[in-house]
């Protein structure tokens, strides 16, 4: 499915970063960031022209493919990765790693939050389509900010948690960013 989406003429998304992961980007140091589920790859783009040593990682070849491209067009260098990310594992951890709308089966989305927060040295960032976000992917597909949290075994108030759930015209967002420092990431 991917493939064919990503191999269409033109791009599937619009090619600029989710404005969460702008957000939060702001807040850290420069480091080593893991971008999982990249698709088009606009969000590990955009982290490696600011300086950060930007991994990514996605299923699809195609999506991969066009990836590079915006890479190679921006002038910035990406580690691309091709791997199922329920089934990848880390060979190193990262200081910042971004999960953006895994659309997956629950039980693949819970694996694929664990071991992203397994890469994370310093502040994992998961956004997804929330319960109450209208129209599709299918109601399995979304989740809250609860879910996420339950999936890394993070308990609510623990130190260095934030949540939120975010509108974004009709769109509604669960976002949750984790700094295993403790320290209060503002979303």
């Amino acid at each position: 499915m991917w493939d064919e989406r990503y191999g269409s003429p033109g791009r599937t998304w619009s090619g600029e970063p989710n404005p969460v992961l702008v957000e939060v980007a702001a807040q850290l140091s420069l480091g080593t960031a893991l971008d999982v589920g990249c698709g088009e790859g606009a969000d590990a783009v955009w982290l490696a022209r600011r300086g950060w040593q930007a991994t990514a990682l996605d299923f699809s070849a195609e999506g991969l493919r066009v990836a590079a491209a915006a890479a190679q067009d921006a002038g910035v260098q990406v580690d691309w990765i091709r791997a199922d990310a329920a089934q990848w594992h880390p060979p190193k951890t990262f200081d910042l790693v971004n999960v953006q709308y895994f659309h997956g089966p629950p039980d693949a989305r819970r694996a694929v939050h664990r071991l992203a927060w397994q890469a994370t040295e310093g502040t994992l960032l998961v956004v997804g389509h929330h319960p109450t976000h209208p129209g599709g992917p299918p109601d399995a597909s979304k989740y809250g900010t609860t879910a996420i949290l339950t999936a890394l075994g993070v308990p609510p108030d623990a130190p260095g948690v934030a949540t939120a759930t975010r509108s974004r015209g009709d769109a509604v967002d669960a976002v949750v960013a984790v700094s295993r420092s403790g320290e209060q990431i503002h979303l």
